[in-house]
């Protein structure tokens, strides 16, 4: 209430008995709850409880243009600031864990991970302490470990921030990650950055607490792990439902083992 933020949250409780490892995901650009499915029902069915945040400004709600353009709406999303409303979420969500009598009983305190794709990557990347700067600005000394699925940084000199990591940290990438395309013509958008950044983000990290899953034929909404409504991105492989699953298969399994 007090930042007016309206959090939508998709739990997801394992059906072994508590204390439970937390995960706090979140998920990337244009996307929500349904936002990396297929391995946080994995993580659950694993023990693991799960906790996914729908961030306002940046979620599933910029595809209604009926408050503007999707150029504006992604405009908007982009903005300075949205990556500390969006620290500021997941910090609320932990607070609320540990903080009310529902839920605290039910969250180790010592075993706190963060998730996310896309922007999501880069609000995890944030919360683990990567430098903003000189300092590690928005770092959550209660994430004990983290991963990043598609891990961003605008230039291999910038992914250099990431050596403030020092937490076990798995990034997940694709051989065709790089850019994506946001709707079509000019009213859409081409965000993203090339694969060689995303890898420089692990290259960057402590030595002995990083680790990389480089997977073939995947490209950046591989690591959705969602059904992605036609017309809204164009993919840079031919991907089929076939081949997604094999790939979410994959992502499910090593992130588990991480």
């Amino acid at each position: 209430a007090k930042r007016k933020r309206h959090l939508k949250i998709r739990f997801r409780f394992p059906a072994t008995a508590p204390p439970w490892p937390l995960i706090i995901y979140s998920p990337g650009l244009g996307s929500g709850a349904d936002n990396g499915s297929p391995w946080c029902n994995h993580w659950r069915d694993h023990g693991m409880m799960v906790a996914t945040i729908t961030h306002p400004e940046t979620a599933d709600d910029i595809w209604d243009v009926s408050n503007g353009t999707l150029h504006a709406q992604l405009t908007r999303a982009l903005d300075g600031g949205q990556l500390g409303k969006r620290v500021k979420d997941c910090r609320f969500v932990i607070d609320q864990g540990l903080g009310r009598v529902e839920f605290a009983r039910l969250i180790d305190p010592a075993r706190i991970a963060a998730a996310g794709h896309s922007y999501g990557a880069l609000t995890v990347q944030a919360l683990s302490g990567q430098y903003r700067g000189s300092v590690p600005q928005f770092h959550e000394p209660r994430i004990r470990a983290a991963i990043a699925l598609s891990p961003g940084a605008v230039s291999a000199a910038a992914a250099k921030s990431a050596s403030g990591i020092t937490i076990p940290f798995l990034c997940m990438t694709g051989d065709h990650d790089g850019y994506v395309d946001f709707g079509d013509g000019s009213n859409g958008m081409r965000l993203g950055v090339p694969l060689d950044n995303r890898i420089a983000v692990y290259r960057s990290l402590a030595r002995g607490r990083k680790h990389l899953l480089l997977l073939n034929n995947a490209d950046h909404m591989t690591f959705a792990g969602e059904s992605l409504p036609p017309g809204r991105f164009r993919r840079a492989i031919a991907a089929t439902r076939a081949s997604e699953t094999q790939a979410w298969d994959k992502i499910s399994r090593v992130s588990q083992y991480f």
